[in-house]
């Protein structure tokens, strides 16, 4: 045998000549796993330092340097290993490493000696919404449900009745459970902003309607039970704009609606109110463990956030970039929290401590927007927005290196959720002739 077939027969990767199987080496086939996945097909001679890989899923494992190409119509599943490797999974999937390799992101795989690495490849799970007269729709919130499912909020366009507040749960299968479509009195613009699932289930929806009257922009509150049945909505009409944008679910599921009245950036709690500013309003709201309030908006053509305990301001920051400000979401993390923004339509991410110190940030970046920023278990966070015309999705460990991105082309993010088994949750619109309600699950 010579030198160049021993390696081939070592590594079991290289495209053959005749008489080769498919799977690369002298005589090989790729390895049929019971899972329908692929793998080594025999084991390297003693002594012999080699990484292999076993992949089930659609993902397509390939390695820096080259050498690995394993599942997903590849049959390269074993390389010679005389030096560092990287891993990943094809960009329309996302992966579960075992083995010598762990967590979700590219894997960096040490040589020196054999490593074995399993590879769990998930496509996206995605759910669009045309309403019936096949207008313009969206997704605002998103939230996870017990179970693996997820209900989202926004809006359906009609011909006759102008925008009405829509919410949907789904099954972890993607299946529609319920859904419900709020009717007010007007043909106005209505939109369910914000959405909170609480310890028992059941839903909370808050949002915005308009009454065509003196009253013009009002809030809404609706509530579910687990199966979908309306409990009861609370429409406001107060003189004047007022709206909600946001709901989170604190200790016990306590409520705190967050938005805007009489001008001034509004949050309120079962016995307690907090305004603030002038021409202010509050995008996002999160309720801490300890039953701290944070909140992110605007001001004046600045964005700010702040942290509440009761009544009082704990701490607070203003993001003054020089344009046009805003700050889009927050989200409590186990060791502080993360605030997502825009500066002149570039977005950004700051991530402070829980004492309220900068710990690390990305930068606004031209073309790139940042609308939602969720918690990772992991003390990281995934945040989602657009990118061009695309929408895009990133998660990072808690130190701030991207660990993942994804995106998904002619659509955008608004909103975004973490589930108990850590996949992450993500919505928006897609866009084609019309504009239609996203939602997308990318397994962990």
């Amino acid at each position: 045998m010579t030198r160049a077939c021993l390696v081939m027969f070592l590594i079991g990767c290289s495209a053959g000549g005749a008489g080769d199987g498919p799977g690369g080496g002298p005589g090989e086939l790729p390895a049929d796993l019971p899972d329908g996945g692929v793998g080594p097909t025999h084991d390297a001679p003693p002594g012999t330092v080699v990484l292999e890989v076993t992949a089930t899923g659609p993902g397509r494992i390939r390695s820096q340097p080259e050498g690995i190409d394993c599942g997903g119509g590849g049959t390269r599943c074993r390389m010679l290993l005389d030096g560092d490797v990287t891993l990943m999974t094809s960009d329309d999937t996302t992966v579960r490493w075992t083995g010598d390799c762990a967590g979700n992101g590219d894997c960096a795989v040490t040589g020196g000696a054999t490593r074995r690495v399993s590879a769990q490849t998930f496509a996206p799970l995605a759910v669009t919404f045309d309403g019936e007269d096949g207008r313009d729709d969206a997704c605002h919130s998103i939230a996870a449900l017990p179970g693996g499912g997820f209900v989202v909020t926004g809006e359906t366009q009609r011909l006759a009745q102008g925008r009405n507040a829509w919410t949907r749960a789904y099954s972890a299968a993607g299946a529609t459970v319920w859904s419900y479509e709020l009717n007010t009195p007007s043909e106005g613009s209505d939109a369910g902003r914000g959405v909170a699932v609480l310890p028992d289930g059941a839903t909370v929806v808050a949002g915005r309607w308009y009454s065509g009257s003196s009253s013009r922009v009002n809030y809404f509150v609706s509530r579910f039970t687990v199966g979908g049945t309306l409990i009861d909505t609370q429409l406001g009409e107060l003189l004047g704009d007022d709206h909600y944008a946001s709901v989170a679910a604190g200790p016990g599921g306590s409520l705190v609606l967050a938005g805007a009245r009489g001008g001034a950036a509004w949050l309120e709690g079962a016995d307690w109110s907090i305004a603030r500013g002038a021409d202010a309003s509050v995008h996002r709201v999160a309720v801490a463990a300890s039953g701290d309030v944070l909140a992110a908006g605007t001001e004046a053509g600045h964005g700010w956030a702040a942290r509440y305990r009761g009544t009082t301001e704990i701490w607070s920051a203003r993001f003054e970039g020089g344009g046009s400000d805003s700050a889009e979401d927050v989200a409590v993390l186990p060791t502080g929290y993360a605030i997502a923004g825009t500066t002149a339509g570039a977005g950004w991410i700051r991530v402070y401590s829980d004492a309220g110190a900068p710990t690390w940030d990305v930068a606004p970046v031209a073309g790139t927007t940042w609308r939602a920023v969720a918690p990772r278990a992991d003390g990281g966070l995934v945040a989602a927005g657009s990118q061009g015309s695309d929408l895009l999705v990133r998660a990072f460990p808690k130190d701030g290196a991207v660990l993942w991105t994804r995106t998904r082309a002619a659509a955008a993010a608004s909103s975004a959720a973490v589930d108990g088994d850590g996949n992450v949750l993500v919505c928006g619109a897609q866009v084609g002739r019309s504009r239609d309600a996203l939602a997308i699950r990318f397994a962990q």
